[in-house]
């Protein structure tokens, strides 16, 4: 933005009260705007800055502990894009490129993050439920009818 090297900017970072997270450094809105109003409106810069250099910020004694970045809104079940489809043990997604399968699995991942119960109830597959002993018994039918076919062929 300022149209500076790398160190220049690590110089000119180091003048100003400023917050490390990580290897990167945060100055506050305010700390850079009054410093660059300050140079702006002195008649010599270079002179300005060696002030600034000698009266040295107090380091911020303020940790952030977390550093969450959000700028977009989150997904939610109710605005899931329309190529996502959910049911019981199953995810289908249809999309005709990867920048559109990306933004479906973005959503889906913010779902789980922001509505994890819900998500839940909607894809895990349940324990047995009535319906499942009925098909299960009629699967065990067809497999007792399988074996009773197999014995009569021998």
């Amino acid at each position: 933005m300022f149209q500076l090297q790398p160190r220049a900017a690590q110089l000119l970072l180091e003048i100003l009260p400023s917050t490390s997270i990580g290897r990167s450094r945060l100055v506050e809105r305010q700390a850079l705007a009054q410093f660059l109003d300050r140079m702006h409106g002195a008649e010599d810069p270079s002179f300005e800055l060696e002030q600034v250099r000698q009266k040295r910020p107090e380091s911020s004694r303020r940790r952030i502990r977390t550093l969450v970045q959000r700028d977009v809104e989150v997904a939610t079940l109710d605005t899931l894009p329309a190529n996502l489809k959910l049911s019981q043990g199953r995810i289908e997604a249809t999309f005709h490129t990867v920048e559109e399968l990306a933004a479906t699995m973005l959503a889906l991942a913010q779902v789980m993050e922001g509505e994890p119960v819900e998500l839940a109830r909607l894809i895990e597959v349940r324990a047995f439920a009535p319906e499942d002993v009925e098909a299960d018994a009629g699967v065990q039918r067809m497999f007792q009818s399988l074996r009773q076919e197999e014995a009569a062929r021998r």
